[in-house]
């Protein structure tokens, strides 16, 4: 119970770390500092980079022990879901696919006119 625990706290805390990291990155290049002073923008830049090298600092991990056919069904998963992440993203660029292609080509059919 108590290394249950644990487990979940540790990912729990990767995950905060991982969240921290994700939001200084895009300070650091959010368009919004364009709008402030130069000597504002590195202060910011400053400590968004401090704090970034102290959280880089910090190594979180869980590890699991897997027999092999556990590693096997676990890397086939991986695939499975790799795919269907891939087919969703065609799925949802297909449309502007298709309304580029027909553009090119009317713009083809124009230009050869």
């Amino acid at each position: 119970m108590r290394v249950e625990r644990l487990r979940r706290d540790t990912v729990r805390i990767e995950e905060e770390r991982d969240s921290l990291l994700s939001t200084l990155d895009s300070v650091k290049h959010s368009e919004l500092l364009s709008d402030i002073t130069e000597c504002d923008k590195e202060d910011i830049t400053r400590y968004a980079d401090r704090i970034l090298a102290r959280a880089m600092t910090v190594e979180v991990a869980v590890r699991t022990d897997r027999d092999p056919q556990q590693e096997e069904a676990l890397h086939q998963v991986t695939i499975d879901i790799t795919m269907a992440s891939n087919y969703a993203t065609l799925y949802l660029i297909l449309p502007f696919i298709e309304l580029l292609w027909l553009k090119a080509r009317d713009l083809c059919c124009f230009v050869a006119h």
